[in-house]
């Protein structure tokens, strides 16, 4: 947002004022300065066209953007050089001198700016110098001196007033133009919070449209889920009913089995006691091996006894 500076705007509204003013007060001076009868028609003439002149000057310094800046001191220039023209031109005792003076600082009030006021109170100060060192006649302040006193007062607190009074309307502008800034500067946070949310909820808008896109992709894979749940649902119940068979069949194998496991047990009972019978038929073997190994011994000796015997 482009910043307006309001000291600115109000100088280049009061530029454009003023020469249009300066326009017309040239234009207008140009038949009194041809009806003047204290001076030369050649010193009416060059008078006339310098008013000319003067409005064409103040034109191109006003439109022209480098220059606009030095209107308000043309304004106070003119006005008092035309104020001082006309006062030694008019002749003798010219008794609203004053006045018109008084005009050119509630003129220049328009700028609102107290270097214009102090230039034109000091425009009018020379001119009145001027015109009591070398136009003595001209003025009626050499007649009445008591009025001279009298309007150098009235000038002084008009002066002080204008000048017052353009100062702070300097300050209330700057303030005015201080609080806008704030304005603006707090109208492009705004915009800027506008913006944000406004991204924000194109980007929340972008988010729900995935959502919903997910939620019904979602939606989808549920009733997949739920189809296929459902199939392994029916294949459970079929499978159930084969478990049921293979777990019959598995109890009859335990049964058989448990029949064979004791009849092993009753079979390694019997080989137990065989084994007793063997080891005891070994030992009575053996007991007749030795048995008979003594009735060979004595079959040896009676055989010997019998030997010698025959002998």
């Amino acid at each position: 947002m482009k910043q307006i500076n309001l000291l600115k705007e109000h100088e280049l509204w009061a530029n454009r004022v003023s020469t249009r003013i300066i326009g017309v007060f040239c234009l207008c001076s140009i038949p009194i300065f041809f009806i003047l009868q204290n001076v030369s028609f050649i010193l009416r003439v060059f008078l006339s066209l310098g008013s000319l002149l003067v409005t064409i000057s103040a034109l191109i310094i006003s439109v022209n953007k480098q220059t606009s800046k030095y209107t308000k001191y043309a304004l106070t220039i003119i006005l008092n050089t035309f104020g001082f023209l006309m006062t030694v031109t008019m002749g003798e005792g010219n008794r609203s001198v004053p006045f018109y003076f008084f005009t050119i600082l509630a003129l220049c009030l328009i700028y609102l700016n107290p270097k214009v006021i102090l230039m034109a109170a000091g425009g009018t100060i020379v001119s009145h110098v001027i015109m009591m060192l070398f136009f003595s006649q001209q003025i009626f302040a050499l007649h009445e001196p008591t009025m001279y006193i009298f309007v150098a007062f009235i000038y002084l607190i008009y002066s002080l007033t204008m000048f017052t009074i353009a100062i702070k309307s300097s300050q209330l502008l700057d303030t005015l133009k201080k609080r806008e800034d704030e304005q603006s500067k707090l109208n492009q946070n705004l915009t800027e919070i506008q913006r944000q949310i406004a991204v924000a909820s194109a980007q929340l808008r972008n988010t729900s449209n995935t959502l919903a896109k997910q939620a019904g992709e979602l939606l989808s894979s549920s009733q997949e889920t739920a189809s296929g749940m459902e199939e392994m649902a029916r294949m459970v119940d079929v499978e159930t009913n084969e478990v049921t068979k293979v777990s019959y069949n598995v109890m009859q194998i335990n049964s058989i089995a448990e029949k064979i496991k004791k009849q092993a047990d009753e079979l390694a009972a019997d080989f137990n006691k065989t084994e007793d019978l063997s080891k005891r038929g070994a030992e009575l073997m053996y007991s007749t091996i030795n048995g008979m190994y003594d009735v060979s011994m004595q079959i040896n000796e009676v055989a010997d006894a019998t030997q010698r015997l025959k002998v």
